[in-house]
């Protein structure tokens, strides 16, 4: 079969799938919510298209999918409870979004409190940031627990049930992707690589706009200090104050999800300087 993946091997796949399917979808799981740039979205649907045809339970599956869920996100948050900044820090340079990983997760924050939780997993790039964030921002052991296993109940059924419901499709797309493998596998790698690529160059250019713009902070210290007329903007949410509260002296606080309000209200005739996390 020219351009083809080999039928026995598709089949032993499928096999392994049947028989580990339980195992399998715990590991791809935990993986996932460590942060390990696997997908658990491809996974926990294929699990659910497997329970429609019999071969696992849904229930079950649901079930697996929390027990990967809540430990992974528990020692997330047990690290931003111990290490706070640090642990944000090194996972916004690993986002694809670094310069609004944090900005968008204490926004959600700030808007719908710990129920935020049950919406993080749904938001790529936010999952392994929501629970060290709320470690970080004090929210107790016990209501993160809580609110976490609720959101991954709900993230399990989200895909799992979509899964179970269209298993007949689902199996008709591995029976083409078995019977065109090679050139599926293209068609998907190139598809990723060409939005991963394009986040890459969207970034920067976003960050080449800002270079002529920006200010060291010494720089920022001595025209203060010099008495320049500077204006300086606080941009962090109140959680983000809360968790860190100092700031440049003189800076006034406006967090962002407001600042066009308040922009029209300033010296348009001083010089601006915005900072935020």
């Amino acid at each position: 079969m020219c351009c083809g993946t080999r039928p026995d091997s598709m089949e032993a796949f499928a096999e392994l799938l049947i028989n580990y399917g339980y195992w399998i979808l715990l590991a791809w799981v935990l993986l996932d919510q460590l942060a390990l740039p696997i997908p658990a979205l491809p996974m926990i649907l294929a699990a659910g298209a497997l329970a429609g045809e019999g071969h696992l339970n849904v229930w079950i599956a649901l079930a697996i999918v929390v027990l990967g869920c809540v430990p992974a996100n528990l020692f997330w948050y047990w690290l931003g409870v111990r290490h706070g900044n640090k642990v944000l820090t090194v996972l916004c340079r690993i986002s694809l979004e670094p310069d609004t990983c944090i900005s968008s997760t204490t926004s959600l924050f700030h808007r719908h409190g710990t129920a935020s939780l049950l919406l993080s997993k749904f938001v790529p790039g936010l999952q392994a940031i929501a629970p060290p964030l709320a470690g970080l921002l004090g929210v107790s052991i016990w209501r993160f627990m809580l609110v976490n296993t609720i959101g991954s109940l709900l993230y399990g059924l989200a895909f799992l049930l979509p899964g179970f419901w269209a298993h007949e499709f689902i199996a008709e797309i591995g029976r083409v992707i078995a019977q065109y493998g090679a050139l599926s596998f293209t068609v998907i790698a190139a598809l990723a690589a060409s939005w991963l690529i394009w986040k890459i160059i969207k970034r920067q250019l976003f960050l080449r706009s800002l270079r002529g713009r920006r200010v060291e902070p010494l720089d920022l210290h001595a025209r203060i200090q010099a008495g320049e007329p500077v204006q300086v903007v606080d941009l962090r949410q109140r959680m983000e104050f809360n968790a860190d509260p100092y700031t440049i002296v003189s800076a006034i606080r406006v967090p962002l999800d407001v600042f066009d309000e308040v922009v029209e209200k300033l010296n348009r005739e001083r010089p601006l300087v915005l900072f935020c996390t």
